[in-house]
């Protein structure tokens, strides 16, 4: 029987927490999860990533420019082999120059359920840090300063970030669409019966 995951990913270093809960193939490999957090979270993926799993570093080996061979390549990894148990644990890295560090842990399996869509996002809390806004100490700065009007930086990052920005917000229904968009590009792999 085909199995999901429920994972929670939440972004590390920033209070209060920006996380979000998804429902994905059991099967799929690290590249595709990759796609689904930077759908789910709000990342734009305009720069390098990595998986760690203890010692072992996935990522796409063609970026692995200071050490090659240090990284596995994310499209032979699959997400069962690492996560097999509610409570493991996986860690996420994007952007090496702010280095956003996510938690994604398995909180349950799940039958398969046709009626549903093959990845789902079931919920989460406040919006996606804006990309190139230095990493978590830089973004509590940010944070400070757009939202006092008085601050000698107000006006810099309100034109820098555009008035879209909402740093409470997050869109479930946008979100989905936006997963449900990427799924549909994909060939997803069947997951084989057990022998």
């Amino acid at each position: 029987m085909r199995q999901m995951y429920k994972l929670k990913i939440s972004l590390l270093h920033i209070e209060p927490e920006i996380w979000r809960r998804v429902v994905v193939p059991r099967h799929i490999h690290l590249g595709q999860l990759h796609d689904v957090i930077q759908c789910v979270m709000g990342w734009t993926d305009s720069h390098l990533h990595e998986f760690t799993d203890g010692d072992r570093c996935y990522g796409n080996p063609e970026f692995d420019f200071d050490e090659p061979g240090r990284l596995t390549n994310e499209s032979n990894a699959k997400l069962h082999k690492l996560l097999s148990s509610p409570g493991d644990t996986l860690d996420y890295a994007y952007d090496m120059g702010d280095y956003w560090e996510h938690s994604i842990i398995l909180e349950q399996i799940l039958p398969a359920d046709t009626d549903k869509p093959i990845t789902s996002c079931l919920g989460g809390e406040r919006g996606c840090p804006p990309e190139d806004v230095g990493g978590p100490g830089s973004y509590a700065d940010f944070l400070e300063a757009i939202g006092d009007p008085d601050h000698e930086e107000h006006d810099r990052c309100v034109e820098w970030a555009g008035d879209f920005f909402n740093a409470e917000e997050f869109d479930l229904s946008e979100t989905n669409l936006r997963l449900s968009n990427l799924a549909s590009r994909w060939r997803w792999p069947r997951e084989r019966p057990a022998n």
